[in-house]
């Protein structure tokens, strides 16, 4: 017997630094994560 979950994530902004950034470049307001997730057994 198979089974699978999955979960998906769209869309989630995340308000945090990430990456280096030189003086002359922009820098984000924000980042925006999309993730799915599957587990089959």
């Amino acid at each position: 017997m198979t089974t699978t979950s999955s979960m998906e994530l769209k869309d989630i902004i995340l308000n945090t630094n990430i990456g280096t950034y030189g003086p002359n470049h922009p820098m984000p307001d924000h980042h925006v994560l999309d993730l799915t997730l599957q587990i089959d057994t």
